[in-house]
């Protein structure tokens, strides 16, 4: 069903501020370990503007408005990421110790997982943010992401594995003294 009808737009107004108000700290979170914590705060806003000029054609028989609003920051944050590579800056560090990173387990620290995630590439680091850090399910995730969920499944099935390869190789460098 497509939300397109005029006559219901104070229905989606709320509907859409609820939609804000249940993910923004998951959206923030999410823009943080991919670009920063100060560039963060614009691409989420950059988000939401486009979530408002473009919820009339929002489609929810393709996906929840969640996977919606992560797949709007996924290019927003995919576009800030280009632009700084462009200007050949660094990436600025994340703040450590998302709940997410630390929950992981076999991980010493935060930083520790913040490194084995830049390490791995863009696509794999949004499939394990996205389903493991954030909760989306994979069709949501591949709603946000726009591909199909076998991709998400055999993507994530990767990105786990070469995930658990670079934090193995991390310990073994740790070693005794």
């Amino acid at each position: 069903m497509i939300v397109d009808d005029p006559s219901n737009a104070a229905d989606r107004s709320v509907s859409l501020e609820a939609a804000f108000e249940e993910n923004f700290d998951d959206l923030y979170r999410f823009a943080v370990r991919r670009v920063g914590e100060s560039p963060a705060e614009d691409a989420v806003a950059e988000t939401f503007a486009r979530a408002v000029s473009r919820y009339p054609s929002f489609d929810s028989e393709r996906g929840s408005v969640r996977a919606w609003l992560f797949g709007i920051e996924t290019n927003v944050l995919r576009e800030v990421l280009r632009a700084r590579s462009r200007e050949r800056r660094p990436v600025p560090e994340a703040r450590a110790g998302t709940e997410w990173e630390r929950e992981v387990e076999g991980v010493e620290t935060a930083l520790e997982l913040r490194s084995a995630l830049d390490g791995l590439p863009r696509r794999s680091v949004e499939l394990l943010l996205l389903v493991d850090g954030f909760a989306l399910s994979y069709r949501e995730a591949a709603t946000a992401i726009g591909i199909p969920v076998g991709t998400v499944r055999s993507g994530l099935s990767i990105a786990r594995r070469r995930l658990r390869r670079a934090l193995g190789s991390g310990s073994s460098q740790r070693g005794t003294t």
